[in-house]
C-alpha cells in the first residue's frame, strides 16, 4: 500500500474522476473531498471553466460537509490557465493565461473549418447548450452542447476516434497554439504550454511545494490522454477507472 503521507498536495481530475462529466459530484464524494481538505491541500484541474466547478464541486462540497476547509481547496480552471483560491470567505482569481481577443478569434475560425472538413452535421446533432464556448484563456468545442446530458455524450464517441480526427483537422490551421482532446465531447484550445502538467508546476510554485509531494488521480493517463502531461512531469499518479474506483482512493489516503 502506498504511504501517502508525504504527499502534501492531493490533485484530481474532474470528469470521469470526481464526477460522470459535466454533472455534480455526488453526496458521498463531497464528504470524502471534505475529509480530504482538513488533512490535505486539494485541487482540482479541468478544461471546465469557474462556474462549473462552483457547480459540480464546491456547491456540492458545501451542501454535504459543515465548515469544508476551503482555504486548502485550489481550484485549476480551464487546464490552469485560470487558478482559484479560497481568501477572507471568496474565490481569488491568482493566476490567469487571458488568449488576446484577436488569438480568440482566429481559434473559433480554425474550429469552424475543421467542422466543415469533418463533415460536423450541425442541423442533425442534438444541441443542448452552445457548442463553442469562449472561457477567456481556452476555447472550448463541445459536440453536443455544453449542457448535453452525460449519456448522449457517452454515445457519440466512445473510441475517441471523432474528436481526435477534429483535433487533426483544426490544429493544422493553428499550430501555434495548444489544440487537446478534453472531455467526452469536446476539445479545448489554449496557449502553447497550457496542461495539467504546468499547472500543477504553476500551482506548486504559488504553495511552495515540490512536485514530489504531489499525487495526482485522473482517468487518462495514457498517452494522448489529457492527464498525460502530469506523469510526464514526473508527479505520482493512480489512473482511476471509476468514479467508485476514486472514492476507494480518497479512503486509502484517509486512512494512511
Amino acid at each position: 500500500m502506498t504511504n501517502f503521507k508525504k504527499y502534501k498536495l492531493i490533485a484530481f481530475d474532474l470528469d470521469q474522476t470526481l464526477s460522470v462529466s459535466k454533472s455534480p459530484i455526488d453526496s458521498e464524494m463531497a464528504i470524502l473531498l471534505g475529509k480530504l481538505l482538513q488533512k490535505k491541500k486539494v485541487s482540482v484541474i479541468s478544461g471546465g471553466n469557474f462556474p462549473q466547478f462552483e457547480t459540480q464541486v464546491v456547491n456540492i462540497i458545501s451542501k454535504n460537509f459543515e465548515n469544508p476547509n476551503f482555504e486548502n481547496f485550489f481550484l485549476c480552471a480551464t487546464m490552469g490557465a485560470k487558478m482559484f483560491e479560497f481568501q477572507n470567505g471568496e474565490w481569488i482569481n491568482f493566476f490567469s493565461e487571458t488568449l488576446p481577443e484577436e488569438s480568440r478569434k482566429k481559434i473559433i475560425l480554425a474550429i469552424q473549418k475543421g467542422l466543415e472538413e469533418f463533415g460536423f452535421d450541425e442541423e442533425n446533432e442534438p444541441k443542448f447548450g452552445e457548442r463553442i464556448e469562449d472561457r477567456g484563456t481556452q476555447i472550448t468545442f463541445s459536440a453536443l452542447g455544453q449542457l448535453a446530458p452525460a449519456e448522449l455524450k457517452l454515445k457519440w464517441d466512445p473510441d475517441r476516434q471523432k474528436k481526435l480526427r477534429l483535433k487533426n483537422l483544426v490544429e493544422k490551421y493553428i499550430p501555434e497554439f495548444d489544440v487537446k482532446v478534453g472531455g467526452t465531447t469536446s476539445i479545448d484550445i489554449t496557449k502553447k504550454g497550457i496542461d495539467k502538467g504546468i499547472a500543477l508546476k504553476n500551482l506548486c510554485k504559488h504553495l511552495n511545494l515540490d512536485l514530489s509531494e504531489v499525487f495526482f488521480v485522473g482517468d487518462e493517463i495514457k498517452e494522448g490522454g489529457n492527464d498525460y502531461a502530469v506523469k510526464l512531469i514526473g508527479v505520482d499518479c493512480y489512473e482511476t477507472t471509476s468514479i467508485e474506483a476514486t472514492k476507494n482512493k480518497i479512503r486509502e489516503i484517509l486512512e494512511s
